[in-house]
């Protein structure tokens, strides 16, 4: 019986450090995948990168966030990197704040304009911390599908967002925006402190010598 209990407890226990966090909350949405409009390539093969416009009600960090994103048959968005721009597009003189490398986490959405397959393609992971409220912008850019050289476009959906297209640092013009929501939390990000985490690992050790004693 003790043995039983113990090993529920530990269990549970296990489960409290690894148990994955909830879906972070929705920060901003340009509306849903439309699939029929049109799209704009943000290819790395051919220099091509795309950032539209996102507003924040308050200081906030960014988590994450998932764009339509349209691929030949058959095909599935794989790579892209990202970066966090204030001021607009960086090839216009924005300022990147954050930048990084990810995969794509794909839902199939359906088929779209062309036949192409279109996926809800999702990005996790980030930590962009500490954004006051205000005007930012999503840029991708080296975006890459499973098979090496095919192109890769941002579904329109011809939302709220400004939207602009480049290749290789050259300004293409505005174009209409397209469909993606940013994830995060809201509130100014903190680190928990050294003594909280000691305190925890206290707890941990001396119920695991708890179970020593009542075991043995």
């Amino acid at each position: 019986m003790r043995l039983r209990f113990a090993s529920i407890l530990l269990l549970l226990l296990s489960g409290v450090l690894v148990a994955p966090a909830l879906a972070d909350p929705t920060l901003y949405t340009n509306g849903p995948i439309n699939g029929n409009i049109g799209a704009y390539s943000f290819t790395g093969a051919f220099g091509w990168e795309m950032a539209n416009s996102f507003v924040l009600g308050t200081t906030s960090t960014v988590t994450g966030f998932s764009i339509g994103a349209f691929v030949l048959p058959g095909d599935q968005p794989s790579t892209v990197t990202w970066e966090i721009v204030s001021g607009g597009p960086d090839w216009l003189g924005g300022t990147v704040l954050a930048s990084g490398n990810a995969t794509f986490s794909n839902q199939y959405w359906g088929q779209g304009l062309s036949y192409y397959d279109v996926y809800t393609s999702t990005v996790s992971g980030m930590n962009v911390a500490n954004l006051n409220g205000g005007t930012y912008w999503l840029e991708l850019v080296n975006g890459a599908t499973l098979t090496p050289g095919n192109s890769i476009y941002w579904d329109e959906n011809a939302g709220n967002s400004l939207a602009e297209q480049g290749q290789r640092g050259r300004d293409g013009g505005p174009v209409l925006s397209e469909s993606f929501t940013i994830y995060g939390n809201t509130g100014s990000s903190t680190t928990p402190e050294p003594s909280s985490i000691l305190l925890f690992g206290s707890v941990i050790l001396g119920v695991a010598g708890v179970l020593r004693l009542k075991l043995f």
